[in-house]
Formats: C-alpha cells, sequence, structure tokens
C-alpha cells in the first residue's frame, strides 16, 4: 500500500503529527506546532483484528492510515 503524502497546517505551515492510540483504538492526524493557536485535528476509530489465541485483538492501523491522510489533505478550511 503507498503512503499518501500528508499535507501541512492550513494555519501554520507545518507538517502534522500521525499518532496510534490503543484504548480506544484510534489515529489521530494533527498540528502538534506551540505556536499553532488554532491545532486542527482528525480522529478515526480504527478496527481491530481478533488475534489467533482467540482472547486478543490488535488494531489495524496500517489499514487506516491512507483513510485519515485522505480526511485531512480533503478538509475544508
Amino acid at each position: 500500500m503507498n503512503k499518501k503524502v500528508i499535507l501541512p497546517c492550513p494555519f501554520c505551515g507545518e507538517i502534522p503529527v500521525l499518532e496510534r492510540q490503543y484504548l480506544p483504538a484510534s489515529l489521530c492526524l494533527s498540528c502538534k506546532n506551540d505556536n499553532c493557536y488554532v491545532n486542527p485535528a482528525i480522529e478515526i476509530t480504527v478496527f481491530c483484528k481478533k488475534n489467533s489465541d482467540g482472547f486478543t485483538f490488535a488494531p489495524q492501523f496500517e489499514q487506516h492510515e491512507n483513510e485519515i491522510i485522505e480526511k485531512w489533505n480533503k478538509r475544508n478550511v
């Protein structure tokens, strides 16, 4: 799967940071510039897949990275 290019923050020009959160499983793409007074962010829920042991689950972050990047790049400012 090809990685998409993340556009910079429309308010300060910095490249946003993609963070993985495990509880609940989600991806967050946000501007982390301390001088950006808007700090836009987008968060999406990530699906989990049952592991082979049948008792634990693994977040499927890689499958959702392009989705959140596309939402960030196409957002309305």
